[in-house]
């Protein structure tokens, strides 16, 4: 028989579906997953704590809607606020294929969006770590800037 394991101070019934349960009951949750999308559609500043909590509320109250929680993101002040406006750098693979799908480029094959993507060190299918790449500005470099330029003058 397997010993019943206690997460966040309870015993429960030992299974993924309780854990994520348990993780999506405990009121940090919907803020951390709110000042994760500050960082990823707003700022590199430290989040506003009052945004990031009305957010959060939202996203709690909805039953952890995500649909809910990006409206909130992108519906609010702080998303189109002036400030806010160049603050986040896209990763390499972003960049390309913003390019890539905002150019009418006919014969370019998805083979070469991923030989620009190794240049620049984001070899979509070798990430470095299971989280991913660093992201902001960690990837660029002199060379990362020719790179880029190459691309969008090719």
């Amino acid at each position: 028989m397997r010993p019943t394991p206690t997460v966040s101070g309870q015993k429960r019934r030992a299974g993924w579906r309780t854990g994520a349960g348990c993780f999506a009951g405990a009121p940090r949750t919907a803020e951390h997953i709110a000042e994760k999308c500050w960082y990823a559609f707003v700022s590199t500043d430290s989040p506003d704590q009052a945004q990031t909590r009305q957010w959060a509320n939202a996203f709690r109250s909805s039953g952890y809607d995500i649909k809910t929680l990006l409206e909130g993101v992108l519906l609010s002040e702080a998303f189109w606020a002036p400030q806010h406006r160049g603050m986040l750098v896209k990763s390499p693979l972003d960049l390309l294929t913003g390019v890539f799908r905002a150019l009418p480029w006919p014969g370019v094959a998805p083979s070469e969006l991923v030989k620009y993507a190794e240049k620049l060190g984001q070899n979509p299918f070798v990430p470095p770590t299971p989280k991913g790449w660093e992201g902001g500005k960690a990837w660029i470099t002199t060379q990362s800037l020719l790179t880029v330029t190459a691309f969008c003058s090719n």
